[in-house]
């Protein structure tokens, strides 16, 4: 069992896998009843494109079934939750652009303000995942910020520690 989805640790698109599956725009993460009517909402808006939503699905699967994606969008499990940061590192590192609601937390939202398109509302998503697929120049913008973001906190993370950590998770990994 791994403690954490292979997603993290690739931090350079350059290591993208080969994707078998494609989807111009994915979501991923638990289907709650609000995160359904998105997913639902967003096919029914998008129609030049393919959208693709995936519930309990981890690691490398995972990491097939977004590779060629051009846009991610993402909603909070819950209302008032903070940003999913956990989510949106890796995405940025592996140049999606990604579109999310803001989050109870203003002055987080604002840290990733230009690097991640976001939307008011979850109604909101569909028009951003559509103008994102429709415009070349404003995904491929938002996409090397993004990728830049992700360069400048790698460059100020302790790298030393991240490698211990890494090691850590992946020896529980063997050992569970």
């Amino acid at each position: 069992m791994k403690l954490y989805p292979s997603i993290f640790r690739r931090y350079n698109a350059d290591d993208a896998p080969i994707c078998p599956q494609h989807a111009d725009a994915v979501f991923f993460g638990a289907f709650t009843q609000a995160r359904r009517a998105l997913c639902e909402n967003v096919i029914s808006r998008v129609r030049d494109h393919k959208v693709a939503c995936f519930d309990r699905i981890f690691g490398e699967d995972l990491e097939m079934r977004i590779c060629n994606a051009k846009v991610v969008f993402l909603d909070h499990a819950y209302p008032g939750a903070s940003l999913e940061v956990h989510r949106i590192l890796p995405l940025l590192a592996l140049g999606k652009a990604v579109v999310a609601v803001r989050s109870s937390d203003y002055l987080l939202d604002s840290k990733y303000e230009g690097v991640v398109r976001f939307a008011d509302t979850a109604a909101d998503i569909p028009d951003l995942v559509n103008e994102l697929l429709n415009d070349d120049n404003d995904r491929n913008e938002l996409i090397r910020r993004g990728l830049q973001f992700v360069r400048v906190h790698r460059e100020r993370s302790n790298h030393n520690l991240c490698l211990a950590l890494w090691d850590l998770n992946e020896h529980v990994s063997r050992v569970l």
